[in-house]
C-alpha cells in the first residue's frame, strides 16, 4: 500500500496524511519567528486531520503572524489560511474565540486634548486588516475603542481580552471615538465564507483522489493537471500525478512528474518517495529504450 495513501476506519482515502505532518512542522516553526506563508499543500483536508488543540495553536499563531505581516499581500495570505482553519473548527465544533482583525495601540497621553478626549483610556486602532469583521463593520485606523458591549475599555489588552471571551459567531457593540464624537459600531464576528478558489481546489483534489481509488486513472490525471495549472509548485500533487501516470503505463510521464517533485522540494519525505519511485522506474525506462532500438 502506498504510504501516502493511508485509510481511515471507514475506508475512505486520506490523501493528505503525510502532508498534515509536514505542514504542521512548518507552521509550528513560525512560532519561532518564521513569517513565510504556508505552502500550497495546506488545504481544508489538511486541517481536518488536526485536533482542536492543534487548530487553536495554529489559529493563534496565524493571527499573530497576520498582525506582524509587512505587506497587505502577506496579510491576505495569512487571512486566507485563518479562514480555512476556522471553517474546520466550525465543522469540528471546536471551542474557539472571535477575531476582530485590528492592530491596537495605547492612546498617547500627549494627544488626549488634541483628540477631544477626557482621558487616555481606550485603544487606538492602528490598522484594520482587510477581509476581517473590523473592516466589514467599517472600523477605521484612527478610531479609538472606548467600550465593548457596554463595558468601558482602558487599554488594548482589555479590548483583546473582551474579544477573546466572545463566541466566534456573535455580534458586539463597539463604542468608538471618531471625529470628535462617540459612535456605536455593531461588529458581526461570524467569519466570511472561505475564498471560492480554496473549496474549488479542495473539491477537485477530492475528486481526483476518488477517481484514482476507483481505478479511473485517466480522469484522475486530468483533474491533477487542472490542480497543477492553478498551483504549479505543489510538490505533493506532482507526486500523485506521477503515481497516476504509472497506473496509465506512462513511465516517461511519471518520471517527469517525480523529477518535478525533487525540483520543487528536494528534501523531505515526499522527495524521498519520489526518489524511490524514480529508482523503481529506471529499469522499466531502460527496457523501453532498448526495445525501441530493436
Amino acid at each position: 500500500m502506498n504510504p501516502l495513501r493511508t485509510w481511515n476506519a471507514a475506508g475512505h482515502g486520506r490523501w493528505f496524511t503525510l502532508a498534515a505532518g509536514l505542514v504542521l512542522a512548518a507552521l509550528l516553526g513560525s512560532l519561532a519567528g518564521c513569517a513565510t506563508p504556508p505552502t500550497a499543500a495546506d488545504t481544508l483536508n489538511t486541517y481536518r486531520g488536526f485536533s482542536c488543540d492543534t487548530l487553536d495553536t495554529l489559529d493563534k499563531n496565524f493571527s499573530a503572524s497576520m498582525e506582524k505581516a509587512a505587506s497587505t499581500a502577506e496579510k491576505a495570505v495569512w487571512l486566507q489560511y485563518l479562514g480555512w482553519i476556522r471553517q474546520v473548527q466550525t465543522e469540528k465544533s471546536c471551542p474557539r474565540k472571535a477575531m476582530l482583525g485590528v492592530r491596537l495601540n495605547p492612546i498617547d497621553p500627549v494627544l488626549v486634548k488634541q483628540l477631544g478626549l477626557e482621558s487616555a483610556r481606550g485603544a487606538v486602532i492602528a490598522e484594520v486588516v482587510k477581509g476581517t469583521p473590523a473592516e466589514r463593520a467599517s472600523l477605521f485606523a484612527g478610531d479609538i475603542i472606548l467600550g465593548f458591549n457596554g463595558e468601558g475599555m482602558a487599554t488594548p489588552a482589555e479590548v483583546t481580552a473582551a474579544i477573546g471571551k466572545l463566541p466566534p459567531n456573535s455580534k458586539a457593540e463597539v463604542l468608538v471615538w471618531r471625529s470628535g464624537k462617540k459612535d456605536i459600531i455593531v461588529v458581526d464576528f461570524a467569519p466570511e465564507s472561505a475564498s471560492k478558489a480554496a473549496p474549488a481546489a479542495t473539491s477537485l483534489m477530492d475528486a481526483a483522489t476518488a477517481d484514482f481509488d476507483a481505478g479511473k486513472y485517466a480522469d484522475a490525471a486530468r483533474k491533477y493537471q487542472q490542480i497543477l495549472q492553478q498551483s504549479p509548485d505543489d510538490a505533493l500533487t506532482w507526486y500523485f500525478y506521477g503515481q497516476t501516470m504509472e497506473k496509465l503505463g506512462d513511465v516517461i510521464g511519471a518520471q517527469e512528474a517525480y523529477r518535478r517533485v525533487l525540483t520543487i522540494q528536494p528534501k523531505g519525505q515526499v522527495a524521498d518517495y519520489a526518489r524511490q519511485a524514480l529508482a523503481r522506474l529506471a529499469p522499466a525506462a531502460g527496457g523501453k529504450k532498448a526495445a525501441k532500438k530493436k
